[in-house]
């Protein structure tokens, strides 16, 4: 299921309607395998973290992010103006969604709160991530380092 659908695109989208028209009517089928695209990478990026993909309903931020991705992939194929003002908003849309993104995928201080996925069997992951211990084993204290460094002044 693509989390953005042609209705929500016209509200949400950077694409001016009069644009998206002759694109959907040009290239049938093209804005909803596109959309599908966009919303498997953002399950690409969640999917370690979140129970994807979503089901509805999508979390309201998750179908804001594809759309400013899908806005981005849209101009790209109905032709980019690196000089025009409004193509420079969408690249800086797409870059601000790419980055919320890696912020929600962030296992240790992620700040964005969206359905976790369910525990691996058998694993103690109740926060959907899976965390390994450390692979190293020192006898010294942290005050023996500290001694240590003090007499290399």
């Amino acid at each position: 299921m693509a989390y953005v659908d042609i209705a929500y695109f016209r509200v949400m989208g950077s694409i001016p309607d009069a644009e998206l028209v002759d694109f959907v009517d040009k290239h049938p089928g093209r804005f909803e395998a596109m959309s599908e695209a966009v919303s498997r990478l953002i399950d690409s990026y969640l999917r370690k973290r979140y129970a994807t993909p979503f089901t509805d309903p999508v979390p309201e931020a998750v179908k804001f992010h594809a759309a400013q991705i899908l806005s981005y992939q849209i101009r790209i194929f109905i032709g980019f103006d690196p000089s025009s003002q409004q193509d420079g908003e969408i690249v800086r849309a797409r870059d601000e969604a790419i980055a919320w993104l890696e912020k929600a995928a962030n296992a240790r201080d992620g700040l964005v709160e969206l359905p976790l996925r369910e525990p691996e069997p058998g694993k103690q992951d109740e926060d959907g991530v899976s965390r390994r211990r450390a692979r190293a084993f020192s006898f010294r204290s942290p005050i023996d380092w500290h001694r240590t460094m003090r007499g290399r002044r």
